[in-house]
Order: C-alpha cells, then structure tokens, then sequence
C-alpha cells in the first residue's frame, strides 16, 4: 500500500516517532502515532462522498494554545512523495485540517525538502509546517 522498501519503512517510523517526541518536548497533547508498538492510534479521515476509505494520518495531536489547535503530521520518504497514495492522503489531511482550523504538517528527510514542497506546490495544498530530518545514508 505504501510502497516503500523495508530500509524505507524504517526511516519511515524513524521521522514519526521523531517528530511525535518533537511535539511531547513542546507540551502538545492528545499525541497518537501510527507506527508499530503505540498504544493509542489516530483515527481514520475520509472524505464525506467515500467514508468507507479511511486513510489514518501518521500523527494527530494537539497544540498547548489556548485553541488546542488540532495538527495532522504525515511522515514521507523520498521514494514515497509522488505516490498516488501520498497525494491522496496530503489533499484529504490539509482539507480536513483546514475545517477544523488546524495544521497540516510534514516531515522528510532533508535530502528531499525541495521534492516535498514541489509536489505540494503543484498539487495546490497548504502545508502549515514542513519538518525536514537530516540522514545520511
């Protein structure tokens, strides 16, 4: 389904438990990650027309602000940005973040930042944040 390499699904869970602690260091709360061994998972955002597939965002949390402004983080590997299913997830995460007057954020390794806002660009979401990790392989 994500179509990425076993070293690739590892970095993977490397950025989202990265940017998870990111977020706990900076007081958010109600952290849920989508990665192997977290107790407690996002749920599942769908379109209103198709809610029968659900796609679960990598992190959903809350902002310490006195909104308690939702954020909706999607991990991202190189090879994965310009995957049909990549996009479908980002267009369906910033719509759904922008209704609910939140933040839609991504973090990649930073050898791909420039790919990242490429794709996004073209695709014509909002990104709030981007988070970029610097690996060497």
């Amino acid at each position: 389904m994500n179509g990425r390499s076993p070293e690739n699904q590892t970095l993977h869970e490397h950025l989202v438990r990265l940017l998870a602690k990111h977020y706990s260091s900076l007081g958010y709360k109600g952290i849920r990650a989508d990665i192997p061994g977290s107790s407690e998972t996002p749920s599942g955002i769908y379109w209103s027309s198709t809610p029968n597939q659900k796609y679960v965002p990598d992190i959903a949390c809350f902002k310490n602000d006195a909104a308690n402004t939702l954020i909706i983080a999607e991990a991202e590997t190189c090879e994965t940005l310009r995957s049909a299913h990549t996009q479908e997830q980002w267009k369906l995460f910033a719509v759904y973040a922008r209704e609910k007057n939140g933040e839609f954020h991504i973090i990649t390794p930073e050898s791909c930042k420039d790919e990242a806002q490429t794709v996004t660009r073209e695709m014509g979401i909002t990104v709030t944040r981007f988070w970029w990790f610097n690996y060497k392989v």
